[in-house]
C-alpha cells in the first residue's frame, strides 16, 4: 500500500504542471473562443442586417456563436486530454437521426434559406405564395407570414412554396381599364385619356419612369354598352408608389376629365320588346338602364 501510494504520488508530481498547463490552456482557448464567438456573431449580424438577408440576421448570429463555441469546446476538451472521437461520432449520430426525423422541418428551413438569401421574398413586399396574396409582415427559415388585404394572417411553410409572385420589386405597372359609349369620339377619349396620364407623370416625377411615359391603349375590347380602353403607366415601387393607391389616384382624373369633356362612361342598357295582345307585332317600349 505504501508501495502503491509512493508512486501514484511520483506519478502525479512528475505530471502535475503538465496537466495543470493543459487545463490552463483549454480554459484559455474556451475563453477565447467565447470572445471570438460573441465577435462573429455580432458581425454577422451587422453584416445581414445592412443587405436584403436581415431577416436571417438572429438565426446566422446563433449559428455562427454555437459553430464557434463547439469548435472551442472540442478543442478545449481535446488540450485537456479527453478522447473527443466518440464525442464528435455521438454527435453525427443524432444529427443523422434528427435528419431523418425531421425531414419536413429540413425542407422548409433550406427553402427559406434560399428564398432570403436570393432576395425572392422581403418583409413589406406584396407577394402571391401559391394562391394567398398579402403584405409579408416576415420571413422566417420555416415559414413566411402574410397579411391580406382584409387582414387575415396567413402563414405558408416555405417547403411548400412553389410559385412566388412579387409586385414589390424595382417597378409596377398601374393599370386602369375604363369603357366609353359606342356614340362617343373614340378618338377625342383616346387624347383626354392619355393627357390625364402626361399630367399625372408631370405631377409625380419621382414616381413615373421618364424614359417610359404613361401610354393610352385604345379599343381592347367591346363589351355589351361600351367600347374598353386602358391606361398603363410605369411606376418606380416604394411606399408610396403602390400600384393600388396610383390607380385609385388615375381613376379620380380620368372620372373628372370625361364629365369635362362630356365623353359618357356607359350604364348597361337594355332594350325591351312589349307583345300587344291583339297581334304578333311587337314594338319597342323602352330604351333604359
Amino acid at each position: 500500500m505504501n508501495e502503491w501510494w509512493s508512486n501514484t504520488s511520483e506519478y502525479v508530481q512528475q505530471h502535475a504542471f503538465s496537466w495543470a498547463s493543459n487545463v490552463a490552456l483549454g480554459l484559455v482557448i474556451l475563453v477565447m473562443g467565447w470572445i471570438l464567438a460573441r465577435l462573429a456573431a455580432g458581425g454577422a449580424r451587422r453584416a445581414l442586417t445592412r443587405s436584403h438577408a436581415r431577416s436571417l440576421a438572429p438565426m446566422a448570429s446563433t449559428l455562427v456563436k454555437l459553430s464557434v463555441l463547439v469548435t472551442s469546446l472540442i478543442m478545449a476538451l481535446d488540450q485537456m486530454g479527453f478522447d473527443v472521437t466518440t464525442v464528435l461520432a455521438g454527435a453525427g449520430v443524432l444529427g443523422l437521426a434528427v435528419g431523418f426525423g425531421a425531414q419536413t422541418l429540413v425542407k422548409d428551413c433550406i427553402s427559406g434559406f434560399f428564398l432570403v438569401v436570393e432576395d425572392i421574398v422581403s418583409e413589406d413586399d406584396w407577394v402571391d405564395l401559391d394562391g394567398k396574396f398579402g403584405k409579408v409582415e416576415n420571413v422566417g427559415l420555416r415559414m413566411t407570414r402574410l397579411r391580406s388585404f382584409d387582414g387575415t394572417v396567413w402563414y405558408v411553410p416555405n417547403g411548400e412554396v412553389k410559385v412566388v409572385g412579387n409586385l414589390s420589386r424595382e417597378w409596377v405597372r398601374a393599370i386602369v381599364y375604363v369603357g366609353v359609349a359606342y356614340e362617343a369620339d373614340l378618338k377625342r377619349a383616346m387624347e383626354v385619356l392619355q393627357a390625364v396620364g402626361d399630367a399625372y407623370a408631370k405631377d409625380h416625377p419621382e414616381l413615373v419612369y421618364e424614359d417610359a411615359p404613361p401610354v393610352a391603349h385604345g379599343a381592347l375590347s367591346f363589351g355589351d354598352s361600351s367600347v374598353n380602353l386602358r391606361l398603363v403607366v410605369k411606376i418606380r415601387h416604394s411606399a408610396e408608389g403602390e400600384k393600388w393607391p396610383v390607380e385609385r389616384a388615375l381613376c379620380l382624373r380620368i372620372k373628372d376629365a370625361f364629365d369635362r369633356e362630356g365623353i359618357e362612361i356607359p350604364f348597361p342598357r337594355r332594350v325591351v320588346y312589349h307583345r300587344q295582345a291583339e297581334g304578333d307585332a311587337m314594338r319597342v317600349l323602352s330604351d333604359a338602364a
